[in-house]
């Protein structure tokens, strides 16, 4: 190393090493900056998450996808003689479950519409029952529980004419119906029949256009088909444009009504627009519910993927003063979901009434609403906008009326009935989506950190290098070189840049 400072290349082959030197260090110094300033992995990813043909996305949407998992619980009476007596004023219950159901999801005849900037599809959902989650088969467990169709049409016909309502209950006793029934979990759960419903229907024609209840069952009509449309630009990614609902107005026809719904910042709940901010409106839409769901941000949370995920719950607005009955009360913590189930006069509310009106508990015993438990939650990355994390607990309830009308089922009367528990959560996202989330906040910034160190480091050298070209160039300007010298420095002109470390 000492020998470079007394032997040197002649003006010309300085002067070349100068410009190379310092071109390469101001090249090294330029790319180090834009790697600093810029984030080539997040345009790499925006572009591979973006909604076109040969996406990552589009490769999702085409095969069959978990969407949730459902554990229902159903709430058991303990006292359903006494209650119908009078004896106990209030209606004792016990939470049975959970009964666990894997949501799988398949977006049928995919279409992207470059120019009208929609992808459009006809989703599709069936549901797996998970024995190893569940505390039994809900075939073979027995339970006491309300029975949702007779209840349902004694509120329905509560305002009917007088000559109605007798002519109903006097059907209602004929066919033994009884406002407790036993059943066992997976009718409950998935429809039965109740002659009472029948009948109601015939003596108010269109008063329901299905012939059996269940919970689940509700959630997933094959009486009802969609018509997705969604945006697939970066402003309104995921935003639901438009559906056609399509339901066919009886059991055995194929004739089906078609309507069209619109909406506002609405979304599925898969995935929202890049970039979203704080305060950018999210809400929240399910098949099988009218309603949407308004979400709001909450804080931030640090995900086991990486990025700082922004965090959002529900809007208390959506459950205040919303199901109102013929007297005008409208208790809180209750939304009003019987628009969605052609009158049938359900409720929906957080888990075990959680956040509602205490009144709502002064004739039910057994529920425990705890803010741990029963609240609600959804993650969301905020760049690429992949849902990390949804953990949603919600319950099933109907709003009993003024049926004291009614002999048999009259100590319901004006009553918020819970009747089944939902916890959802989200599957784990898939691997696809896992690998270009730790790419994109893990594997691919400490390699650029890395890399941006070097050329730091690399750029620093070659400037100490120019640096001592121009000492010596100045310095030996004038001096003539010896013959020997003169050779030295003849051959290290034509070699490499790097060829004066070899010198000895």
């Amino acid at each position: 190393m000492s020998s470079i400072f007394k032997v040197s290349p002649p003006q010309e082959g300085i002067k070349r090493r100068l410009l190379l030197a310092l071109s390469l260090g101001a090249f090294l110094l330029i790319s180090s900056i834009a790697l600093i300033l810029t984030d080539p992995m997040w345009a790499i990813a925006k572009y591979k998450f973006r909604l076109a043909n040969g996406s990552i996305l589009h490769e999702l949407l085409s095969s069959e996808m978990e969407g949730g998992r459902f554990a229902v619980y159903l709430f058991n009476i303990t006292n359903p003689d006494r209650f119908l007596s009078g004896e106990d004023p209030y209606l004792k219950l016990d939470e049975v479950g959970p009964f666990t159901y894997l949501e799988y999801r398949t977006h049928s005849e995919l279409q992207f519409d470059r120019e009208a900037g929609v992808m459009r599809y006809t989703p599709r959902m069936r549901s797996v029952f998970v024995p190893e989650e569940s505390i039994g088969n809900p075939e073979d467990i027995f339970l006491t529980m309300p029975n949702i169709p007779m209840l349902s049409a004694t509120t329905m016909i509560r305002s009917s004419p007088v000559f109605i309502r007798n002519i109903y209950n006097i059907v209602a006793r004929q066919y033994g119906s009884q406002p407790i029934v036993k059943l066992a979990a997976s009718k409950y759960l998935w429809g039965y029949k109740d002659p009472v419903l029948t009948f109601a229907n015939s003596l108010v024609p269109g008063l329901v256009y299905f012939n059996t209840t269940g919970i689940m069952d509700r959630l997933y009509d094959k009486n009802v088909h969609y018509r997705m449309e969604l945006g697939t630009n970066d402003d309104d990614k995921f935003k639901i444009k438009r559906i056609h609902k399509y339901t066919r107005l009886h059991p055995e026809s194929e004739v089906f009504d078609e309507s069209i719904l619109t909406f506002n910042d609405t979304y599925e709940g898969m995935a929202y627009p890049p970039m979203i901010g704080k305060n950018t409106p999210i809400n929240i839409f399910r098949l099988g519910i009218c309603k949407s769901f308004e979400m709001e941000y909450h804080g931030n949370k640090t995900s086991e993927y990486g990025p700082n995920a922004f965090v959002y719950k529900f809007n208390e607005k959506m459950f205040e003063n919303n199901l109102c009955d013929v007297k005008g009360a409208c208790p809180k913590g209750v939304m009003d979901l019987s628009a969605c189930f052609y009158g049938l006069p359900m409720g929906l509310s957080k888990g075990h009434l959680l956040d509602a009106d205490p009144k709502l508990f002064d004739r039910i015993k057994g529920l425990k609403p705890d803010p741990e438990k029963h609240s609600s939650h959804l993650v969301i990355e905020p760049k690429i906008g992949l849902t990390l994390e949804t953990s949603w607990s919600l319950q099933a309830n109907i709003f009993v009326g003024d049926i004291t009308y009614n002999a048999e089922a009259k100590m319901f009367s004006n009553m918020i009935l819970p009747i089944a528990h939902f916890k959802i959560k989200q599957p784990h996202l898939p691997s696809i989506a896992i690998t270009a989330l730790r790419m994109m906040y893990i594997t691919v910034p400490k390699a650029l950190f890395i890399t941006e160190i070097l050329l730091m480091l690399s750029c620093l050298l070659l400037l100490v290098y120019s640096a001592w070209l121009l000492h010596w160039k100045r310095v030996h300007k004038k001096q003539p070189l010896s013959e020997k010298e003169l050779q030295i420095s003849s051959r290290m002109a034509n070699e490499p840049l790097m060829s004066y470390l070899t010198i000895n």
